[in-house]
């Protein structure tokens, strides 16, 4: 029997793209997180590695750039590609068009960072999701919590 959705339905801005945790940790006992994802042109992460959830991406419209193992990975609407915990790595929409896509997060607690990341954007009145140098002392903080390390460009 499927477990009924225990959190409400809720939507963030980080890195630029607006986020919403369509199935959280809470809801699977921490097994899996998904999040749906509009990065409009120019949204993106930081490089940085995961070191506990692998992570998949699944574009569902437009085209997701990824940047891992010094190459440059175009994916397409209907295509998905798996990004492995330990494995330096950045997402973005290069493109002039908004990219659609699903973030699949297992086990969960990717979704934990972005509604922590996102709040605190919020609270430092950043309401395009777009982080700034006031605000990244605190996003490294949190990214630390949860396993995640911002690396340099040349680890890609």
């Amino acid at each position: 029997m499927a477990a009924p959705r225990t959190s409400p339905k809720e939507t963030y801005l980080f890195d630029g793209a607006e986020l919403t945790i369509t199935l959280s940790g809470r809801d699977t006992g921490g097994q899996i997180a998904v999040i749906h994802a509009r990065m409009p042109p120019t949204a993106g992460s930081a490089p940085h590695m995961h070191s506990r959830e692998d992570e998949t991406a699944y574009v569902l419209s437009g085209t997701l750039q990824i940047e891992t193992g010094g190459e440059i990975i175009k994916v397409g609407a209907g295509e998905s590609r798996f990004l492995p915990r330990n494995v330096p790595h950045r997402l973005s929409n290069v493109t002039d068009r908004e990219t659609f896509m699903l973030l699949i997060a297992t086990p969960a607690g990717f979704d934990d960072l972005c509604i922590e990341s996102a709040k605190l954007l919020l609270a430092n009145g950043i309401t395009d999701g777009v982080p700034n140098a006031a605000v990244a002392p605190g996003l490294f903080e949190i990214a630390a919590k949860y396993g995640i390390s911002v690396v340099e460009e040349t680890a890609l």
